[in-house]
């Protein structure tokens, strides 16, 4: 398990999204991370076969191998990013870093528009591409994805990595213990 400080956040992809029809992104999945922003009201989704929808003051994760889908209303807009996580000494991609949990668990809370002016930022600076741009990106993305991260509930996050107390960390620490020489023992 690479340590939360040895993780490169990079940015695949982000861009403004805007809809002057009702419409439908089809069903989809990526290997990265999604973060999705609604900048207007009127922002569907769809994961796993359930249908959600956004303010635009809330924001949600979408996780590596989800199923989604996008269902715009006419004059939506919203903003999306994907990410990739890599562990900087080998650059291979890390453990899970979040875990699969309900719906609400991987939605954050944007009322301040913090993450909103990020995202807004990066689509801005792409656009620039010069000497800066690069250096300014990985800044931005970095501080997006470990802005949402510290948004979302504990619930959403891998006890092995986010370990808040000691209790839970001598939990996980004794889980995979047991899982590890378990294994080992003769059948």
């Amino acid at each position: 398990m690479a340590e939360i400080q040895h993780l490169d956040v990079v940015l695949k992809w982000a861009g403004r999204i805007s809809s002057p029809t009702d419409r439908a992104i089809p069903t989809h999945q990526h290997y990265d991370y999604e973060l999705i922003l609604p900048l207007t009201e009127g922002y569907e989704y769809t994961r796993n076969n359930d249908r959600h929808s956004l303010s635009p003051k809330q924001g949600v994760v979408i996780l590596p191998g989800d199923w989604h889908g996008d269902h715009l209303r006419q004059a939506t807009e919203y903003v999306a990013a994907n990410l990739v996580l890599k562990s900087r000494g080998d650059g291979k991609e890390p453990d899970i870093l979040l875990r699969k949990a309900s719906e609400n668990d991987l939605r954050f809370d944007d009322a301040d528009g913090r993450v909103r002016g990020v995202m807004l930022e990066i689509i801005n600076e792409m656009e620039q591409v010069d000497e800066l741009s690069a250096a300014l990106l990985d800044a931005y993305a970095r501080e997006l994805f470990w802005t949402i991260i510290r948004r979302l509930p504990p619930t959403a996050k891998n006890p092995d990595v986010f370990a808040d107390d000691d209790d839970l960390r001598f939990k996980t620490a004794l889980e995979r213990f047991f899982k590890k020489n378990l294994q080992r023992l003769p059948s």
